[in-house]
Parts: structure tokens; sequence; C-alpha cells
């Protein structure tokens, strides 16, 4: 059901600021604005203020702002309240109003985001390596620990993948951690679309696909896995590896939830493998 409700709300509150950017720039022009719909069709429920009609409809997937003077056959009077009286300028900026509020309401959301959650950094220990992937034929390998590319050090991942492929046609020495001991590579990324590399990460679902195996079970977002048949699992790459291990199999999966451990029996679902 949530699957259902959650795009509709999401419309709904994009479709709501949009027209809220008409309907603003339209009453502070002076314009006069007869409807404020929410969905188009049958009104649900709605109530009328002024001039206007407030109202939400049952089909969501949109809305209206309606003001006089903008349909052709509403164009017949001289009054100054009607949009199409109005000049070219002013009519511009309400017909813009709507994408602008629209851009105006993502950054506020990422901006809310970001000071609430921060950015991901991962570290440059690595947690997969892809198979036929310049990664693979440097020798690189899962759990190492890059700490510099050409004698420079990288603090994070994404400093590792830059300065990778900001000299890609070059071979470059790479130093690794590997066992308490320092081991020199040699990587040149060339023409290869990839490095090859994934950074290791703790076991918490991002996304959760809907009507997927982890959706069924009652997963969700920030559930952290903790066990995977009599595997513990601390990392991502634990994880992957024990899925890899039972493919097609029923498995026992344990994650927990705000402090509270959650158990079921799963199949999980095969997809294939994305490179990253």
């Amino acid at each position: 059901m949530m699957s259902l409700l959650a795009p509709i709300l999401v419309i709904g509150i994009l479709v709501f600021f949009h027209e809220l950017g008409h309907f603003w720039v339209a009453k502070r022009s002076g314009i006069r604005v007869e409807a404020f719909s929410i969905g188009f069709g049958p009104q649900i429920f709605g109530f009328t203020r002024g001039e206007t009609e407030y109202k939400v409809s049952w089909i969501p997937f949109g809305g209206y702002v309606k003001m006089a003077g903008e349909e052709p056959d509403d164009q017949g009077g001289d009054e100054p309240w009607r949009f199409h009286k109005k000049s070219v300028p002013v009519r511009s900026a309400v017909i813009l109003a709507g994408p602008v509020a629209n851009i105006i309401l993502a950054i506020v959301v990422y901006a809310l985001l970001y000071f609430t959650y921060g950015m991901p950094v991962y570290s440059t220990e690595i947690g997969w390596v892809l198979p036929d992937t310049p990664a693979e034929r440097a020798g690189i390998q899962r759990g190492d620990r890059i700490t510099a590319v050409a004698g420079e050090p990288v603090a994070d991942f994404t400093e590792l993948a830059e300065a990778i492929v900001a000299r890609k046609d070059e071979a470059l020495p790479i130093l690794v951690t590997r066992g308490g001991s320092t081991v020199e590579l040699s990587l040149t990324l060339g023409d290869a679309s990839l490095i090859g590399i994934q950074p290791e990460s703790p076991p918490v679902i991002g996304n959760v696909v809907p009507g997927g195996a982890a959706d069924r079970a009652g997963m969700l977002s920030g559930d952290r896995i903790v066990r995977i048949g009599t595997e513990s699992i601390a990392r991502w790459s634990d994880l992957r590896l024990a899925l890899q291990q039972d493919i097609g199999e029923e498995l026992s999966i344990a994650w927990e939830r705000a402090g509270v451990r959650e158990e079921t029996a799963l199949k999980p679902d095969i997809f294939e493998e994305s490179d990253a």
C-alpha cells in the first residue's frame, strides 16, 4: 500500500509547489485567480476564500491555477486584473514561476538533507574488485587500503578515483596497505570506463526495490544486516559474498532496526550485476 501512496504523495507535493509558484506571482501581480486545484477531475473537497476556489481533485497527477482572462474564450473584458491585460514580462513571470518554484524546492530539500544527514564519505578500503578490470589486472584485492596514487596521499574514495581518472593514460604507482604491510602496485586505466573497485561500507540498506525480496520481507531503508545464514555480517562485502555463495537458495537473514533485531527466511532475487 505504501509503495502506491508514496509516489502519489511525492507528486502531490511537487504539484502543490509548482502551482503555488504560479498562484503567488499571479496574486502579487494583481491577477484574479479563480481556482487553485491539486489534481484533476471531480473534486474531493474544497472551499472558497475571496475570489478563489481551493480544491483537491481525484486524479492526482497534476493540477492547475485558473486565472481570469487566461483562456481565449475568457478575454472579452478589459478589467486590469485579467491575465491577458497584463504586460508580456508579467505574464512571462507568472508562467515561469511554476518551474522556478520546483527548482527552489529541490534546492531546499537537498540542503536540508545535506545538513541533516551529511554526504557519505567512503574510505579507501576496497570492498570489492570487479573481474577483468584495470584494478584486478593491477593486483588490487578485497580488503586492501589504498594510501597513495602516484606519490600523492588519498584521504577518501572520491580522491582516489579522481586521481586515477585524471592520469588515466599513465602507469600509476599505487601504494596499498595489505595485512600490515605496504605493497606497491601499478595501475593503468587507459580507455577502460571503470577502474573496477568498490569501496567498503557498512551493511546498511539504502533503497528497497518495491515488490522485491527485501520489500516482501518487510525490510526498510536504513536497516542494518547482521547475519546471513550462520555468517555474521560486518561489512557490505561480507553480505555480498554470503549472497553469492548461496545464489537461488532460501536464506535465513537477520537485521537490526533502531536496536531491535528481526529475522526471516527469504529467497533473494537474482539481478544481473551492474558495474560500478
